[in-house]
């Protein structure tokens, strides 16, 4: 289980035992896109064997403004300083005036600009540096961090009996149900409590993180790390004191010659990192199995609705 990635699981998959049909087509319905803790759907478009998406829906979702100027017949969504223009009934889109080909010219239509899924990966993607993955024949997209369990299934006919294979990559739970009437059996895959194991994850960093200001103020190192973290050509320096008696010997009007006057190797922090990683990897597959074990999926814990109160004249003295 890799940190920082978000695993996604199908809520529920039906599987008939007694295959039949051909393919589904992927280009009809809705379209979701998996982003780290939010999803959104869209409908889908097939036109000429392509399926488009609405452009608007998914720059609007992301928070990124765009302009529709109908005379130009041009759509162009902004990201910082940086700007993607695509064309009506045009393969070509610009980023920053740099050319982009799309296999699928841009169109159009009921007031609705729409794209194929390249426009997401090969444009968005490096509009806003948000990864967008697409398998070929699958009706979703992840984007950014989030990833998706692999799931295989395999039919195999034993003369009267069809015996069916799944394997996962993730822990899941499974029930099947039998139709004798109809000679169908349903098996229904659950997705892992992953809320929980959040809530755990969190409560567990939580108490690290204070034993650890805890533990390095005992040792009373009085001691600073400088990490290079440059990317060019920016150049940044990640700076971590050991503890509260570092800090107080460094002053503002000579920050940087006192940290580098107390500095201890990188290497030190390095190894202390590595430790924590290694105890959270452990603690996350220790709670999931224990979780996988111990909750039902099939119950929806009830929220509290969350509001925000605001006194009726407390922005007054914002005119």
């Amino acid at each position: 289980m890799r940190m920082n990635r978000t695993g996604l699981l199908a809520a529920a998959l039906c599987a008939a035992l007694l295959l039949s049909g051909g393919p589904s087509n992927a280009a009809d319905g809705d379209f979701p896109i998996y982003f780290e803790n939010s999803k959104l759907i869209v409908k889908v478009q097939s036109i000429n064997r392509t399926s488009y998406l609405p452009l608007t829906d998914v720059a609007a979702f992301m928070g990124l403004p765009y302009t529709d100027a109908l005379a130009l017949e041009t759509l162009t969504v902004r990201s910082g300083g940086s700007r993607l223009v695509a064309t009506k009934n045009s393969a070509l889109i610009s980023l920053n005036d740099q050319i982009i080909l799309l296999p699928s010219p841009i169109l159009r239509e009921n007031n609705k600009w729409l794209g194929p899924v390249e426009f997401l990966s090969q444009g968005l993607a490096r509009l806003t540096g948000t990864e967008f993955r697409y398998r070929p024949g699958t009706s979703r997209i992840f984007a950014g961090d989030v990833e998706a369990p692999e799931l295989v299934m395999n039919a195999q006919s034993l003369g009267p009996i069809t015996r069916l294979t799944i394997r996962s990559s993730a822990a899941v739970s499974g029930e099947l149900l039998r139709d004798e009437r109809n000679n169908r059996a349903t098996l229904i895959l659950n997705q892992a409590p992953l809320d929980a194991l959040r809530e755990r994850v969190f409560e567990y960093e939580r108490k690290r993180h204070e034993a650890l200001l805890a533990d390095w103020d005992r040792l009373d190192s009085c001691g600073s790390f400088v990490v290079d973290t440059s990317e060019p050509p920016e150049r940044n320096l990640h700076i971590v004191f050991t503890d509260v008696r570092a800090l107080a010997a460094v002053r503002f009007r000579s920050f940087m010659r006192d940290v580098r006057r107390i500095g201890r190797p990188v290497e030190e922090l390095a190894q202390a990192l590595d430790v924590e990683r290694s105890s959270l990897s452990q603690y996350i597959a220790e709670q999931y199995v224990s979780l996988c074990r111990s909750l039902d999926p099939a119950v929806v814990r009830l929220r509290p609705r969350r509001r925000v109160l605001v006194h009726k004249n407390a922005f007054d003295d914002f005119v």
